[in-house]
Order: structure tokens, then C-alpha cells, then sequence
């Protein structure tokens, strides 16, 4: 993982530029499998890119994360993503971006 602080830019699948605001975690993953994903220690935002490498996959929080936390996912390969499986159950194709919000209880 990586951190960013407020003002930094970063570009990130087909050069689509993303200007953060706050302190965000930037977490970059290759899948093998389903994956569970923990709160970082500090920040109000997670810029997820992950690649299912081949097969469709979840990719679920987990943990105590804040009252309204965001965790940005970027499809950068083949296969689809369910975000949060169990509950909103977002799903991202290849190249799509979506964003869930923790509401204290739920992700949306």
C-alpha cells in the first residue's frame, strides 16, 4: 500500500486522472483469489486497483473502518468484481470504477 497526501495526483488505467483530496491509501492487487480488505491505519479513502487474473473474484472490506470511508475500485482486468459480496454487491466489469461508502453499518 501506498499513502498520498492531499493535493497529489495519480493516473491510473487508460490515463484517467484522479486528483486526490485528503489522505488516501492507494492498494494495487493481482488477485488469486477472493480477497478481504482491511482498514488502513489512517485516511478517509482507498483507491483500490485490482486485476481478477482470470477469474471472477470478490473483494470484500473487513474491520472498523470510519463513518464514511470510501473505497474507490478499479476493474483493470478481464473478469468481473463483486464488491462488498454479502451486502451492496457492486459488480465491475472490465475498466469500470465505482465507489462504496461505509455509513457506520453498511457499505453503499
Amino acid at each position: 500500500m501506498r499513502v498520498y497526501d492531499e493535493g497529489d495526483t495519480i493516473v491510473i488505467v487508460d490515463a484517467i486522472p484522479i486528483y486526490l483530496t485528503g489522505e488516501v491509501t492507494l492498494y494495487e492487487s493481482t488477485m488469486t483469489g477472493n480477497e478481504t480488505y482491511a482498514a488502513p491505519a489512517s485516511g478517509i479513502r482507498t483507491i483500490a486497483i485490482l486485476d481478477p487474473n482470470g477469474a471472477d473474484r470478490n473483494f470484500n472490506p473487513s474491520g472498523d473502518f470510519p463513518d464514511g470511508f470510501e473505497i474507490v475500485v478499479v476493474n483493470k482486468g478481464a473478469n468481473n468484481i463483486t464488491v462488498d459480496s454479502a451486502g451492496c454487491a457492486k459488480t465491475l466489469a472490465f475498466g469500470e470504477i465505482k465507489s462504496i461508502f461505509f455509513d457506520g453499518t453498511n457499505w453503499n
